[in-house]
């Protein structure tokens, strides 16, 4: 009797033992899918240290082990137990995607590949865990899909319709994305991060207002967020011209996180949008120096505000800005082309010397040959033909090497060539003048100026018959000064 009490007993015992370790992993798995669902990366680290605890052995607490590991930048250990979680459990998902998670860590791909797609596969009674998987290794679209299926069967899942909201949101999908966020908006439980992600959808859907109003909501939520602070300044400067409260964003921005260099570009841009230049500058000098790039933008957008007014006094004033940050050979040029139809001769050739002094350490045939094209051209107005001569040589040169794989030269080399030859003209070596005309007619037969100068040469060496046909053509092809010269030469 009593042998049979005791074996009894031991039945409830071990009844009871079952029955308590199978409740412990129920409780194991269901941290383990809320882990899964929650944003908060402090609330999935206590569940995930709770499953550790209560279920060390299972497959729940050995992920959630490789996952510290992981989050402790102990990649190869992580690996290692991955394999252990495969080994024990060769038919669950969790050990081939901790896997390919640390092999993601690891730089190998195509091996974290191989892992993904096995979790994905064996994943495949599980949409909810399926559909996370995909969005995690960034397969949006396939994420979708499964959550649509968790949704058919339970349609007011807020989790997953936070996932598809964001998977849409990560495919650029804003107006999708917006009618997932929307149903969110309707729910009491915002998540950490809702009002970042609704404003930014509404800001690439140009609701700025909208947006600007979420990310007050999101910075009322999160006072130490430099994104949010970030986004509303970009708004503000970028949208609706607000620069001055932009500016007090960006403040709040490089207080939060001083390393943030765009924040003192941006900074820099309003000033100069508000007209205050000696701040702008202060501020875009902070922003080069964390990185040099700020320095050549602000120097690019100067060179950009000029080209809207080029040859004025105004676009002098933004390229002198532009090459205050940058002294690039262009931005010299460009200044030196706006002295020049301004006719501050002085200060066009100063540039243009400028300009081919860098261009020997930053070398650019096209724009090489601009600038002796150019600086010719005041030398040619000063009666220095010989000079000039010199650099339309240089500009030839530089147009016939480039001829076949840049448009412009052609037009440039024929306008070389042809002033070359009136400089040639001008000291009475006509027939060089003639053979530049030819060389320039050769590339384009319709070359109206080419025409006349070859024709004043003609007549000079006496060949007026000739000379005369060739004026003729000039003023056929729409060069009318020719007329003059005919009527001046050809009676």
């Amino acid at each position: 009797m009593k042998l049979l009490f005791v074996v009894f007993f031991l039945l409830w015992c071990n009844t009871t033992l079952i029955g308590q370790v199978a409740s412990t992993l129920q409780e194991a798995k269901d941290l383990f899918e809320m882990s899964w669902r929650t944003e908060n990366e402090e609330e999935r680290r206590q569940q995930r240290q709770k499953i550790r605890e209560i279920s060390p052995e299972s497959i729940y607490g050995l992920y959630c082990k490789a996952w510290f590991l992981r989050v402790e930048k102990k990649y190869n250990e992580a690996l290692i137990l991955s394999n252990t979680i495969i080994a024990k459990f060769p038919n669950n998902w969790e050990g081939y995607y901790s896997r390919g998670v640390c092999y993601e860590l690891l730089k190998n791909n195509q091996q974290a590949t191989i892992n993904y797609n096995l979790a994905i596969k064996l994943s495949a009674n599980d949409y909810f865990m399926r559909g996370s998987i995909k969005f995690n290794t960034k397969d949006y679209k396939g994420s979708i899909e499964d959550f649509d299926k968790v949704l058919a069967s339970n349609f007011n899942d807020y989790d997953v319709i936070r996932l598809k909201a964001q998977s849409y949101h990560n495919l650029s999908d804003y107006e999708k994305a917006f009618e997932n966020y929307q149903i969110l908006l309707g729910n009491n439980k915002i998540y950490e991060g809702f009002y970042s992600n609704y404003a930014n959808v509404n800001k690439n859907l140009n609701r700025y207002e909208t947006a600007v109003e979420y990310l007050d909501k999101a910075i009322a939520q999160n006072p130490n967020s430099a994104y949010d602070y970030f986004e509303r300044g970009w708004i503000k400067s970028e949208r609706l011209k607000e620069y001055q409260a932009a500016i007090a964003d960006y403040l709040k921005v490089i207080e939060l996180d001083n390393k943030i260099d765009v924040a003192y570009f941006n900074i820099g841009i309003s000033y100069s949008n508000l007209g205050n230049i000696s701040e702008a500058k202060e501020w875009i000098r902070k922003a080069g120096q964390i990185d040099k790039k700020h320095l050549e933008k602000f120097a690019s957008i100067y060179r950009m505000k000029a080209m809207g007014s080029f040859g004025s006094e105004k676009s002098i004033e933004f390229l002198s800005i532009a090459i205050e940050f940058d002294e690039e050979p262009v931005y010299y040029h460009s200044r030196g082309t706006s002295y020049s139809l301004l006719d501050d001769k002085t200060n066009a050739m100063k540039d243009f010397n400028s300009a081919i002094s860098l261009l020997t350490l930053k070398p650019d045939i096209s724009l090489l040959g601009k600038v002796y094209y150019d600086r010719g051209f005041i030398k040619n107005q000063l009666k220095d033909f010989r000079g000039s001569m010199s650099d339309y040589d240089k500009a030839i040169t530089s147009f016939y090497k480039i001829l076949n794989t840049d448009k412009e030269s052609k037009m440039l080399l024929c306008k070389s060539l042809n002033n070359r030859a009136i400089c040639k003209y001008e000291l009475k070596d006509y027939l060089g003048s003639i053979n530049d005309c030819n060389a320039a007619l050769k590339i384009d037969n319709n070359y109206e100026t080419a025409y006349c100068i070859r024709g004043i040469a003609r007549i000079a060496m006496g060949y007026k018959d000739l000379g005369c046909q060739d004026l003729s053509k000039a003023g056929e092809l729409g060069y009318t000064p020719a007329y003059d010269l005919i009527q001046k030469n050809c009676k």
